[in-house]
């Protein structure tokens, strides 16, 4: 886990796209801050280039719940490609399972907050190659959310019971 060394949150987003795996230690705002505005457009490439990084599954929402940015391992695991769900509403177009008040209900309601939250849950997923349980880390606040999925072991998985 990488932290931004001026706001101490974790990064998910950084300020450089020209690293092998390592961040200079800014996310994307403060970086922005030090150097001048980057446009929209730049943040989304940024997004997605740091998202792509991750080793589980990473989504990022924007205040309207729609998804900027869709990295290549949660393309993976779903079998959507980015320019599939990009620009889309998350939890009613891509994900409407998720769209309950555990999930989908709880990110709407901080998205908007002043700080960021976080929320760890698990969560039976509907994945093209069936289904798993994933840890979900969700950070919501300041505008935007960020959830990413860490699949459990398959032998954690609950066994059914006949």
């Amino acid at each position: 886990m990488l932290i931004c060394m001026d706001c101490r949150h974790e990064i998910v987003r950084v300020g450089s796209v020209e690293f092998e795996g390592r961040s200079h230690g800014l996310c994307v705002d403060c970086y922005a801050r030090r150097i001048g505005d980057i446009g929209e457009e730049d943040t989304a490439h940024l997004a997605a280039a740091a998202l792509d990084l991750l080793p589980g599954g990473a989504i990022l929402l924007d205040r309207d719940l729609r998804v900027v940015a869709y990295n290549s391992a949660e393309s993976t695991l779903t079998g959507l490609s980015p320019e599939r769900v990009i620009g889309r509403v998350f939890f009613t177009e891509i994900a409407p399972c998720m769209a309950g008040a555990e999930v989908g209900d709880w990110c709407a309601q901080h998205v908007g907050v002043p700080a960021l939250v976080d929320l760890q849950i698990e969560w039976l997923l509907r994945l093209r190659d069936g289904d798993r349980v994933a840890r979900l880390d969700i950070q919501a606040g300041l505008g935007r959310v960020t959830l990413r999925v860490n699949l459990m072991p398959t032998e954690l998985r609950p066994s059914r019971v006949a």
